[in-house]
């Protein structure tokens, strides 16, 4: 005897855009890309964004600021570039450390530009996330900027609380999710900061991480 559940068909993937955390080159993202690649069965383009090795940059507001104004561009050249491919729906992001940072900021100066110019994204997930835990998603989300938000926290995360003490408008989101009910928290038990993308670590019930 078999037995099936009807379920409606998963959420197509149409594009991705990867943003990585400072000081860092990001070799994750490549690894990443391979597993969204192989996942569903199609190729599925995958956008990795590096900005370089930032050290002292992110303590300065102005060097924040240039560096979100260059994403800002990054992804509105990549959706035209997407759109004239025939790539028509919305990105999903992954991002992690300073990348999240970047995108929850960039998201909040959406919100001033008029409608019919914003970025919109599909799904979000955030791993070692440096925004405040009572970000306002909500008004993100209801500005149709962002369909869904994952945040992946590790509990062992000891990056997240200097990023807290060291940037503005940060917070360890990363270290126990954020507040209310508009993003799906997932935690990792015993997980550092980088070990959600780490190809060597296992999870205890088999599943890389």
């Amino acid at each position: 005897v078999v037995f099936t559940h009807q379920l409606p068909p998963v959420r197509t993937v149409d594009w991705v855009v990867a943003v990585h955390g400072m000081n860092t080159t990001g070799a994750w993202q490549e690894a990443f890309s391979w597993k969204i690649s192989t996942t569903w069965g199609q190729s599925i383009p995958v956008a990795i964004y590096k900005y370089g090795i930032v050290i002292a940059g992110v303590i300065v507001a102005w060097r924040r600021r240039k560096l979100q104004r260059e994403l800002r561009v990054k992804f509105a050249v990549l959706e035209k570039e997407a759109r004239k491919r025939g790539f028509n729906g919305k990105p999903d992001l992954i991002t992690h450390s300073f990348g999240t940072w970047l995108i929850g900021h960039l998201l909040e100066d959406e919100l001033k530009r008029e409608p019919g110019d914003r970025l919109r994204f599909g799904r979000i997930i955030l791993t070692g996330c440096i925004l405040r835990p009572d970000f306002d998603w909500a008004r993100i989300k209801n500005g149709g900027l962002v369909d869904d938000v994952m945040n992946h926290y590790g509990t062992a995360d000891l990056v997240v609380p200097c990023a807290h003490a060291t940037i503005w408008d940060s917070g360890p989101s990363g270290r126990r999710g954020f507040d209310g009910g508009e993003v799906i928290n997932v935690r990792a038990a015993g997980m550092g900061h980088s070990d959600l993308f780490s190809i060597d670590r296992t999870l205890t019930d088999g599943r890389t991480a």
